[in-house]
């Protein structure tokens, strides 16, 4: 528990890996907030729009077990590509999120109302 943060503010490519199995998937939204280029498997369906949106905008890459290890080889060989990935993810993510002063404003209302 807490590992997580270190591991993805290293890491520069990161493979979601419980898109491999169908479970319906992991959550791509942490790597991106670490600007990781993402790799994910073919088992994505409590995230579809999400991946979704991260693919059309270059920011995340399909792979199957086939692929993965080349895939990965790939982007490491090429760092300018995976922080290119990286950089689209972490947009995607901003622009998604949208402005957080709605939320604030709703946090401290609710507190008002609890006080």
């Amino acid at each position: 528990l807490g590992e997580m943060d270190r591991w993805y503010r290293q890491a520069g490519i990161c493979f979601v890996a419980g898109s491999l199995t169908d479970r319906g998937g992991d959550t791509p939204w942490e790597p991106a907030a670490y600007r990781c280029a993402i790799l994910f498997g073919p088992h994505f369906g409590n995230y579809t729009d999400s991946y979704a949106a991260l693919t059309d905008a270059g920011a995340a890459i399909a792979v199957d077990a086939a692929n993965l290890g080349k895939t990965m080889a790939r982007l490491a060989g090429d760092p300018a590509q995976a922080h290119r990935l990286g950089a689209a993810a972490r947009a995607v993510l901003d622009q998604r999120a949208g402005d957080p002063a709605v939320l604030i404003q709703r946090l401290r209302d609710l507190a008002r109302d609890g006080a």
